[in-house]
């Protein structure tokens, strides 16, 4: 694996990305991960890159022409599950597996340019993790079939590009504004209504010739006759059973019959109009 010469920036399909040579696929997909993890908060400021085109021994000729590249310290599932949601073959290296550095270590499906490493993504997408060669099964002797995968699947297999249109919808809509509750309409202050005058001795009763006073006066007169008169609870029975009476002949629109109704219950309770106090 390797042996091809190095690409430049100014070779043709390449630029560079954080002072180090890339692919275009590169320059295009790390600026669109590096803006997906700020939204999702996995990092503060920057990606670490650590490596992109390049011919370290430990990389086994993966790098040597594009479309692979190896991060510091975005190691963690949440940074090896976005890069697999935007097409790219990711894992977690380690000290452990006889690595200088943990780092990320990612390879992009799609990418024209990288021939020596698009093993390692196929190896992904069939359960391994693209380190050391099967030694039994089916895929014994293969590159990359070694070790079975640490990671989850992505929810769907996507090319860079189509990584790259799924993370920019994703970054909308995690970095779109919170939208405001509409603010309730102020109530109109409603006008406190005119406090009534108390009614004094002296103000007409409307609709009758006399005062307050002089109904008062006629009131407590009536009272008084019930009371001197006696059979109080006979007298007031009477007058009920008169009421119900009253109700059918005022229903029946017969005047002279409620007229005679009214009459009965004055004498019943004795009920004579008082003179008007003066």
């Amino acid at each position: 694996m390797g042996g091809a010469s190095l690409p430049t920036p100014s070779t043709p399909g390449y630029g560079s990305y954080a002072g180090r040579t890339a692919c275009d696929c590169l320059v295009a997909w790390l600026p669109v991960y590096k803006r997906l993890l700020l939204a999702k908060g996995l990092i503060k400021s920057d990606i670490d890159v650590w490596q992109l085109t390049g011919g370290a021994p430990a990389s086994g000729g993966t790098h040597t022409q594009g479309g692979a590249y190896d991060l510091l310290y975005q190691t963690s599932p949440a940074h090896i599950a976005v890069a697999r949601e935007m097409g790219a073959g990711a894992w977690g290296r380690t000290v452990a597996q006889n690595f200088s550095k943990d780092h990320q270590h990612g390879v992009l499906y799609g990418c024209p340019h990288n021939d020596p490493a698009v093993y390692q993504y196929t190896a992904m997408r069939n359960g391994f993790n693209g380190l050391g060669r099967a030694t039994s099964g089916r895929f014994a002797g293969m590159w990359g079939y070694g070790h079975l995968d640490e990671y989850p699947k992505p929810s769907a297999w996507r090319t860079w590009r189509q990584g790259i249109a799924w993370a920019e919808v994703e970054i909308a809509r995690l970095t779109r504004p919170a939208v405001k509750a509409a603010a309730a309409p102020a109530r109109k202050p409603q006008p406190v209504p005119a406090k009534e005058a108390d009614m004094q001795f002296t103000d007409k009763i409307p609709g009758r010739s006399e005062n307050v006073g002089q109904a008062l006066a006629r009131a407590l007169w009536a009272y008084e006759q019930i009371i001197d008169g006696g059979s109080i609870d006979r007298r007031i029975d009477s007058a009920v059973a008169a009421l119900a009476e009253l109700r059918v002949a005022v229903a029946k629109g017969e005047t002279e019959v409620a007229q005679s109704i009214l009459d009965r219950i004055e004498v019943d309770l004795s009920v004579k109009p008082a003179p008007a106090p003066q």
